[in-house]
């Protein structure tokens, strides 16, 4: 979205204003084009370019993860620039609890949380983007008799990043 001054008398100056939506970004280099329209006769109409570098708060290496007997681990890794980040503690959200099925668990049942057992590996040193790779390892003992679409809740310590969360799958 663009807000801009709409009338600027010759020789004068003007306010454009660009508005990014910063929500499904990722960490790293954006860039953005303007391009101004006017009744300037030596150039009307110019392209405005804005490049930003983005820093997550939290970067996560994967949007999805899966947890079985099969593959009873999912490691996830999460860079931040936090010294002593902690995780609190990783719960399973199923996103449709009971699916209406017969035979299914009832919906109440399904809003419970499903805690995961964790693990959090702190990194050894600082990359040179002042970021810090802590490697959280996700487990699970739960005995699952059918399988369950949801997310993986992760619960944090960050001031700014109180919840993590990510798509996953609980599978026999």
């Amino acid at each position: 979205m663009v807000g801009f001054d709409s009338i600027i008398p010759p020789g004068r100056e003007g306010k454009i204003t660009q508005k990014i939506d910063l929500k499904n970004a990722h960490s790293g280099e954006m860039i953005k084009a303007v391009t101004v329209t006017s009744n300037a006769k030596n150039q009307p109409s110019m392209r405005l370019t804005i490049k930003v570098v983005i820093k997550a708060i939290i970067n996560v290496n994967t949007s999805y993860a899966q947890l079985s007997k099969a593959q009873s681990t999912a490691e996830v890794i999460l860079s931040t620039e936090k010294k002593d980040l902690q995780v609190k503690k990783v719960y399973f959200k199923m996103s449709n609890p009971g699916g209406g099925m017969p035979g299914s668990q009832a919906s109440w049942q399904g809003d419970l949380p499903l805690f995961i057992n964790f693990t959090m590996q702190k990194p050894d040193s600082v990359k040179a983007d002042g970021y810090m790779d802590y490697k959280l390892k996700l487990t699970s003992t739960l005995e699952i008799t059918e399988p369950k679409e949801g997310e993986f809740i992760i619960e944090t310590n960050h001031p700014e990043k109180t919840q993590i969360s990510i798509r996953g799958r609980l599978d026999k």
